[in-house]
């Protein structure tokens, strides 16, 4: 026999590699919305840059055309920073209907990008054609990426102790899932839908 043989491991198996570690991290991570603390870095920004569009839309101006006039002498930053990961925000608050504060929402995606980030790389590695141990292994060990405050894929860059990379947390997701849907495209010739709405969603 030549090749490589790969174990059939039982479904609850699967879930269990993946699972346990997005347990442990939503429980290690949920001060980052159950303490209201201020934020020390990039994400005091990404606050504000919500709440200014969020009131911007209430007085009936266009989200994109909004003027943030709270930093320097002000800037249309919806036309030139990228703008979905604070549009969800702000469609999250409009359908909840307001109950929840901005700044709660805000928090409260970081930390659901977070911990549901294996879930992502198990489901780009299935449709990169990765076997079913191999893609939850890949999972189980994207929450251990480390690099020392180096700007990466690390939590370090996303907590509140650390650089608060908002929409980077946003691109690290979409680009798992743009590279799985264009590798579809590229094998299969289908997915072109897929894979456009992936690739556009991660230029903004």
């Amino acid at each position: 026999v030549t090749g490589v043989q790969t174990c059939a491991l039982p479904i609850w198996l699967l879930v269990a590699v993946v699972g346990i570690p997005m347990v442990f991290n939503a429980i290690a991570l949920w001060p980052e919305v159950a303490q209201r603390v201020p934020n020390v870095n990039d994400d005091a920004f990404h606050q504000l840059m919500i709440r200014s569009a969020s009131e911007a839309i209430a007085r009936g101006e266009h989200v994109l055309d909004s003027w943030g006039p709270e930093m320097d002498l002000g800037a249309p930053r919806f036309l030139y920073y990228q703008n979905l990961p604070a549009v969800f925000v702000i469609a999250l608050d409009r359908i909840t209907f307001g109950q929840f504060d901005l700044y709660d929402l805000l928090n409260l995606t970081r930390w659901a990008l977070m911990v549901g980030f294996p879930l992502t790389v198990y489901w780009s590695a299935r449709r990169l054609e990765l076997s079913p141990v191999a893609a939850a292994g890949a999972a189980a060990a994207s929450s251990l990426l480390s690099a020392d405050h180096r700007y990466g894929i690390e939590y370090d860059s996303f907590v509140w102790r650390g650089w608060g990379m908002y929409t980077q947390l946003w691109a690290i997701h979409l680009s798992f899932i743009t590279v799985a849907c264009l590798w579809q495209l590229a094998r299969t010739g289908r997915g072109a839908v897929a894979a456009i709405v992936a690739a556009s969603a991660l230029v903004v």
